[in-house]
């Protein structure tokens, strides 16, 4: 039998292939997505999808259609055996149009995502397992095993590993998954509450003297139950009535646990893969790192995984970039972001699972005191949203490219780009954040506070210097004036300097390089041509 030929293989069609996939079709990269599973999950499993993941399905055409099949989470509120400590707005300081998290099911992500990839004509091969791989400097090459035992041979041009905790990409590559199993573990129930039930906007934790209790809505009536055990001893599945005993001592009696649909057991793993890349290959997701659900980090960790490789993919389909340099800068960036989410769940896991009564106490008297605080609402706002990750000078994000006033604070590279309301030339209103939302990189030419004949000039350089460079590069200029220079590209109209107070921009021209996962390459102010030649070098000039 002939070997199969592919561009890009995909190993998991969980939330996190999923979104590979879609993200890769609009980027223009073919694959076969496949998983060993005949069905898809039809648990809950991850509740929330923060912001920053929001944010990123918005570029892909789809946070309307995710919120409109969720419920927005508007609040936590922490309790005391049923007293109130305080609460934390969730959009608290949020620069978001969409501040609040969501909280659906993650078997309903992953059916909205494969309907969307389904309407496109694509469709999961289901029952197809990965039995071998052999990582080259070429190609890679393995096995597929189909339904019924039929063996397929195969070379891809790469290969994405979002297969799980128990990855079957990451067990045929030299890598070590470090970490361990804690002490600790979860149980859980997904049921109704009768008695009329906390409002289903609102997240709610209660401590007791076994661990808090958590209550996460899941659809309109109906509730997910998180808590733990003292020990591991026990490991089955929970009951109904163990369920309702940790309600109750949590304060929280008045509400009856009814009609459970899912009641789980699981243990706690903490552990980041050594690699994220090992040449042509690539780990995302629970396959690169798996840790504590606290905080509810780990789908949406794992769906910018996904985001963040999709158009590095294309870009090395492409061709002309430094593919070193591009392959590189996916595990430099992903997994800096892994190892700071599993510190962060290990931290908020071990705070939790607290034994010793005095600090215990204490606990709850800094959570009573600290949680009222507007700069502690925002900054675990922040924190729980993802839309505070930075990725640190990497070889797609190599910071200032040129020169920057130190008065001028702006958005340093690294960070995201953000949202302000402009004019287009016909005097509607334009979202400068939703031009972003390109294949390819876009860059944005600030024409300074009153321009002259000089900055339309600056502007026509840069747009045709990047051009040569990239050629589909988008050019988006920011005019601080009555009317925007004829030219190529788009022409946003700025009157009111909005856009060029929030980044930064004084009198002189300037420009922000934006990649197209939103997050800001470089940036130079004055806007000099050579230093933007020096951005651009990496995914423009091969290297031989």
């Amino acid at each position: 039998m002939a070997e199969s030929q592919m561009p890009l293989l995909i190993v998991g069609a969980g939330p996190v292939g999923l979104t590979l996939a879609v993200a890769c079709r609009q980027h223009g990269v073919p694959f076969r997505l496949i998983d060993r599973a005949p069905a898809p999950s039809t648990v809950s499993k991850a509740l929330v999808v923060w912001s920053g993941t929001i944010e990123a399905l918005a570029a892909l055409g789809l946070a309307e259609t995710f919120v409109a099949h969720a419920l927005e989470c508007q609040g936590l509120h922490l309790t005391d055996r049923g007293r109130t400590l305080g609460r934390i707005p969730t959009e608290e300081g949020i620069e978001s149009r969409y501040a609040w998290p969501l909280c659906l099911p993650q078997s309903r992500t992953e059916a909205l995502l494969a309907a969307h990839l389904r309407a496109q004509g694509i469709e999961i091969e289901r029952e197809v397992e990965l039995v071998d791989l052999r990582p080259g400097p070429d190609a890679v090459r393995g096995q597929l095993r189909h339904a019924g035992g039929r063996v397929e041979d195969f070379t891809a041009d790469y290969v994405a590993g979002c297969d799980g905790a128990r990855s079957a990409v990451r067990h045929h590559l030299p890598v070590e998954f470090e970490g361990e199993t804690v002490d600790g573990n979860f149980i859980l129930v997904d049921a109704k509450i009768e008695g009329g039930g906390p409002a289903q906007s609102e997240v709610y934790i209660s401590f007791s003297k076994t661990g808090p209790v958590a209550l996460l809505p899941l659809d309109p009536g109906l509730w997910r139950v998180f808590c733990s055990r003292p020990t591991q001893e026990n490991q089955e599945p929970p009951t109904l009535a163990e369920m309702q005993g940790h309600l109750d001592s949590a304060g929280l009696a008045h509400w009856k646990l009814a009609d459970p649909i899912w009641l789980s057991y699981f243990l706690v793993n903490e552990r980041v893969a050594s690699r994220l890349r090992v040449g042509r290959v690539f780990l995302c997701g629970d396959a690169a790192h798996i840790h504590s659900p606290a905080g509810g980090q780990g789908m949406n960790t794992g769906m910018q995984d996904a985001f963040n490789l999709a158009w590095k993919l294309k870009l090395l389909r492409e061709g002309v970039a430094d593919s070193e340099a591009v392959a590189e800068s996916y595990h430099h960036e992903r997994h800096a972001v892994a190892k700071m989410v599993v510190g962060g769940t290990s931290k908020l896991f071990r705070a939790a699972r607290m034994r010793n009564p005095f600090l215990t106490e204490a606990r709850k008297l800094a959570a009573s005191f600290l949680v009222n605080l507007p700069v502690v609402q925002r900054f675990a706002s922040e924190k729980s949203s993802e839309l505070g990750i930075v990725y640190e000078p990497s070889p797609l994000a190599p910071g200032e490219a040129g020169a920057w006033p130190a008065d001028a604070a702006g958005i340093p590279s690294g960070r995201r780009a953000r949202d302000v309301a402009l004019e287009t030339a016909a005097g509607a209103i334009a979202s400068l954040w939703e031009h972003t939302f390109a294949s390819d990189y876009t860059l944005l030419f600030f024409s300074g506070h009153h321009p002259g004949p000089e900055s339309a000039i600056a502007a026509s350089d840069l747009a045709a210097a990047a051009l040569a460079l990239r050629p589909a590069l988008n050019f988006v200029g920011i005019w601080h004036g009555y009317q925007p220079p004829a030219g190529s590209g788009t022409w946003l109209r700025d009157a009111a300097a909005a856009a060029h107070q929030r980044y930064g921009v004084g009198h002189q021209t300037a420009w922000y390089l934006v990649r197209p996962d939103q997050y800001i390459a470089a940036r130079s102010q004055p806007a000099d041509l050579d230093a933007l030649r020096a951005a651009l070098a990496p995914v423009a000039a091969k290297v031989i």
